[in-house]
């Protein structure tokens, strides 16, 4: 799904309502979803956690995989989500933080897929009659506000173990009803290079709790069977 956003206006939305869905629609095209370092444990019980690159930037950022091809979805279907985990980003629609125009360096609500969330009937008001923020609104924006904080903390984490050159890239290949499918541009955590960790290293990840993650993510790989198992489904 193509989301625009808009910022959010009492004028402009008051009379906007969101019904929730909770099997996700809107991550039916996507294949890998962001994940926060404090989603790991969570989230690599039920499916794989990995690194990928971003080539302008070059920066790293940690994904759950969802499908084995651009536009595959295997945990969504037209009527559930077919896991207990929701990454978190998932959860948040149609909410997003978006740049002021005022100043880039601070943030405010915005909304996606205006056209289509009009059409509701039914839901939770945003606005109440005098345009103040419902409880409702209130809470999607505390939740969204506490991701923003912990998406720093994850830059953080992502940070340290590209500095300790700890990421590497490899090709998960698996066959899938007879055909071969190599997934590229993934990245893991090295073992070896772990292990081989100067002492002072290996103990400021232990200080920091990033071990916890860390192995969550290598455990994460062999969700990678469930992945199979769904789309053989």
């Amino acid at each position: 799904m193509t989301s625009s956003i808009s910022p959010l206006n009492a004028q402009l939305h008051k009379e906007l309502k969101i019904q929730e869905k909770h099997h996700y629609p809107h991550t039916k095209g996507q294949h890998i979803l962001p994940v926060l370092v404090h989603e790991f444990a969570e989230a690599s019980a039920e499916m794989p956690v990995v690194f990928v690159k971003n080539t302008e930037t070059g920066q790293f950022q940690p994904v759950v995989i969802l499908g084995f091809q651009s536009g595959e979805n295997v945990f969504c279907s037209d009527e559930q989500w077919l896991i207990n985990y929701v990454p978190a980003i998932a959860t948040h629609y149609p909410f997003a933080l978006v740049a002021s125009e005022d100043n880039p360096q601070q943030f405010q609500l915005g909304i996606k897929d205006v056209e289509v969330l009009a059409k509701n009937t039914e839901g939770e008001l945003l606005f109440d009659q005098n345009g103040a923020e419902t409880a409702y609104l209130e809470k999607r924006k505390n939740t969204l506000g506490q991701y923003y904080e912990n998406s720093l903390i994850t830059e953080g984490f992502v940070k340290l173990l590209a500095d300790k050159d700890l990421l590497e890239e490899q090709t998960l290949s698996l066959t899938l009803k007879g055909d071969k499918i190599d997934m590229n541009g993934i990245y893991l955590v090295n073992q070896e290079k772990l292990q081989s960790l100067p002492a002072e290293d290996f103990l400021l990840l232990r200080s920091k709790n990033y071990l916890l993650p860390i192995y969550s993510h290598i455990n994460s790989l062999r969700q990678i069977q469930k992945l199979v198992a769904l789309k053989q489904k």
